[in-house]
């Protein structure tokens, strides 16, 4: 078994890229990771999570759609957790409004941020994702449908293009999620922001929610997919950054601004 990859996670979307996310293909360079069984099993519970689209169909006319579709995705971040015997604490530094739209901002050090962020996300989000991971139907599906966008980063008008909708989306009361940094840290630490979907959100003026995500690279380490059992993580929800409340120097700063406010937690712990 060979482990020599990249470690910022961008081997996962080489892989992505070699199957053309056929399944069968994907499971044969799966195949030779340790642990083989723990991403079979994960496997199996995404493609479940394809048997409600069709339900999706019939209900997304409907008000309670996007409940809808965040039960099926909660279901299968806990599902995914449970395959991995996951101990998940969530720590609420002040209590969120649902009523409310919201820019959710993690931290990402893991392949496992997505399943652990749908687990513990308390009200319907939809995530910014890049381009190529919702090759997948089920997860272009979900994403498109609950009102998250995808990213194309290759090019300046594709950015500028998820920039425009990433801002429309959240004035149509779409709360999102989104990992600023664009790719899992090496070595587990906060690193460099991208302003794009942050600056979005301070002009769309929502509020920003840093998370902080503790431990997750003890579950699987970016550009690996041994997955290891039976971690302890912590999910950081800190208080809300009220963007409407900021002026123009301190919105053109508001990558910097939520990247400190995760800094300083991550010192803290650390």
């Amino acid at each position: 078994m060979t482990h020599q990859s990249k470690k910022d996670g961008r081997r996962y979307s080489a892989m992505i890229k070699k199957a053309g996310f056929d399944v069968i293909a994907f499971l044969k360079n799966a195949f030779e990771e340790k642990n083989f069984w723990i991403i079979f099993r994960i496997l199996l519970v995404t493609l479940w999570l394809g048997w409600s689209i069709p339900f999706g169909f019939i209900l997304q006319n409907f008000k309670f759609f996007k409940k809808f579709g965040f039960n099926e995705m909660r279901k299968w971040g806990k599902r995914c957790l449970k395959i991995a015997n996951v101990k998940c604490e969530v720590i609420f530094e002040k209590e969120l409004n649902p009523t409310e739209t919201y820019m959710f901002a993690s931290n990402h050090t893991s392949p496992f941020d997505i399943p652990i962020l749908s687990a513990t996300i308390p009200y319907p989000a939809a995530y910014i994702a890049n381009k190529e991971f919702t090759s997948f139907f089920v997860t272009n599906y979900w994403v498109k449908s609950l009102g998250g966008v995808m990213v194309d980063k290759k090019s300046r008008s594709g950015l500028v293009s998820a920039y425009k909708s990433i801002y429309n989306s959240l004035k149509k009361g779409n709360s999102l999620i989104i990992f600023p940094e664009s790719v899992m840290s090496p070595d587990g630490k906060v690193r460099e922001f991208k302003r794009g979907g942050l600056g979005a959100a301070a002009a769309a003026k929502v509020k920003i929610v840093p998370i902080y995500i503790y431990n997750a690279p003890s579950i699987i380490k970016p550009g690996d997919m041994h997955v290891h059992k039976n971690i302890n993580i912590k999910v950081y929800f800190l208080s809300p950054i009220d963007t409407s409340l900021l002026n123009e120097e301190e919105k053109n700063k508001i990558d910097l601004i939520v990247y400190e406010r995760l800094k300083k937690l991550e010192e803290s712990l650390n």
